[in-house]
């Protein structure tokens, strides 16, 4: 986690005479912290194939230490209903409820119409709901 925390504030000041003013700053650096996630999520899904090849056995995923140990069962529930959506629906999910986004903004971020990201919302509320009707309460809308 720290890697990308550098690489963040390492591409900003690399990038920041690019900086042009269009955008808010907060939303210029919340564009670079998502394509250096996006980047760092491909890193690791690449060394997770490598290794399963390699090795026959996918890695302990209970023993990374990027894991927060899980608070109780509900947010572990979430946590993995979250993980087990798409990348582009998992992205508006944490922008638009973790990080209380509205929608323009996050269009902005994602460099799609509002319209889109309206559509990647509706759909990943619906991939969550199954996941968390055991738990008595999907999303909001």
């Amino acid at each position: 986690m720290d890697d990308i925390v550098q690489d963040v504030f390492l591409a900003a000041m690399q990038r920041s005479r690019s900086f042009r003013g269009h955008s808010s700053l907060g939303t210029w650096l919340t564009v670079i912290t998502l394509n250096r996630c996006r980047t760092h999520r491909r890193k690791l899904r690449s060394l997770w194939r490598l290794h399963v090849r390699l090795s026959g056995t996918p890695p302990d995923s209970a023993a990374s230490a990027d894991q927060a140990p899980a608070q109780d069962d509900a947010s572990l529930a979430v946590r993995a209903a979250v993980a087990a959506l798409p990348p582009r629906d998992r992205e508006v999910i944490v922008l638009h409820y973790l990080e209380n986004k509205p929608v323009g903004e996050i269009s902005q971020l994602l460099n799609v119409s509002a319209n889109a990201v309206d559509v990647r919302l509706h759909r990943a509320r619906k991939r969550l709901k199954p996941a968390l009707a055991a738990l008595g309460e999907g999303p909001r809308e």
